[in-house]
């Protein structure tokens, strides 16, 4: 079972990950990597604090946006700041992969593949893997290196 926090869990986040990242597939699946980014408020506060020591005469006169950001920052919530800093993966499985049964084992055999997939990537990365028709057809260790050569193929696109 993969961490909560290495989870795509809404559908909003699958949907920016397949309409802003890349993919890769075969006639078995289809993977779309898009780099993982920081929340804007999180982003901002480096920046400023960046900014703030390069130059520390022009500290004082950013303080004001520099306290506003840094309240911002605090409201995000502790899994906002630890999913930013991680991969996270979704799947999907529908029923054109085979009726319960087998959707439910190919489901198990990507999420064991998903474990080992988060650590690949040198950067944060946001993953969907998407199963086809074919999928069921596929031996463990046939889907093991699609996903990976898709995934590494995808991610490859989009730097």
């Amino acid at each position: 079972m993969l961490p909560q926090h290495h989870k795509l869990t809404q559908s909003r986040q699958f949907q920016q990950v397949i309409r802003r990242g890349k993919r890769a597939g075969t006639p078995h699946l289809v993977v779309y990597v898009c780099p993982h980014r920081l929340p804007a408020a999180v982003a901002a506060y480096q920046r400023q604090q960046q900014h703030d020591a390069a130059t520390p005469a022009a500290a004082a006169d950013t303080d004001l946006s520099a306290a506003q950001l840094l309240r911002q920052v605090e409201r995000l919530s502790t899994a906002e700041l630890t999913t930013s800093r991680t991969t996270r993966i979704g799947l999907v499985v529908g029923k054109a992969v085979g009726n319960a049964v087998t959707r439910h084992r190919v489901s198990r055999q990507l999420r064991d593949i998903s474990r080992e997939l988060c650590t690949t990537f040198d950067q944060p990365v946001d993953i969907v893997i998407r199963a086809l028709a074919g999928a069921a057809e596929l031996s463990y260790d046939e889907l093991h290196a699609t996903v990976f050569r898709c995934a590494q193929k995808a991610y490859r696109r989009g730097r």
